[in-house]
């Protein structure tokens, strides 16, 4: 895949899905365990950074040639590791894991939201291929006639 196409399907379209997935992760994390606690403008800073912490380790799955089913899991499963290592670094440093419920729903919620970017990903990649092949289809139709 051509690095330019990579970077606005995997890059971009990534960094905008996991920003509106973390900031409804911080809004429901927030709410269970702090709810009487009020923030700063700062905070709405965070989904940023962490969506562009996601985005910029997304490279780790980017190849000129076509990769094995193994070698994308492979990719798949070191950008997961990578991302709840810096997240979870991160979140640490600022002292945000103040209990165990806290820390165990944060580490999750990096999973769920990896998962939930991955699945809108892979639709959208399945409604243009569904296109494509439509619109190849119907040229393949008109051809023969």
């Amino acid at each position: 895949m051509e690095f330019k196409n990579f970077f606005k399907t995997q890059i971009v379209l990534g960094f905008f899905i996991s920003v509106a997935c973390i900031s409804l992760a911080m809004g429901v994390i927030g709410t269970i365990f702090l709810p009487d606690v009020s923030l700063g403008y700062g905070i709405l800073f965070s989904p940023l950074i962490y969506g562009l912490m996601g985005a910029v380790l997304q490279l780790v799955n980017y190849s000129k040639k076509e990769l094995t089913l193994r070698q994308i899991i492979l990719r798949k499963v070191l950008h997961v590791l990578l991302l709840e290592i810096g997240i979870t670094t991160i979140l640490y440093a600022g002292k945000v894991f103040t209990s165990i419920e806290i820390t165990i729903a944060l580490i999750l919620s990096v999973l769920v939201i990896y998962f939930a970017v991955t699945l809108v990903m892979w639709i959208n990649e399945k409604r243009i291929s569904e296109t494509v092949n439509d619109a190849l289809k119907e040229l393949q139709k008109n051809h023969r006639e």
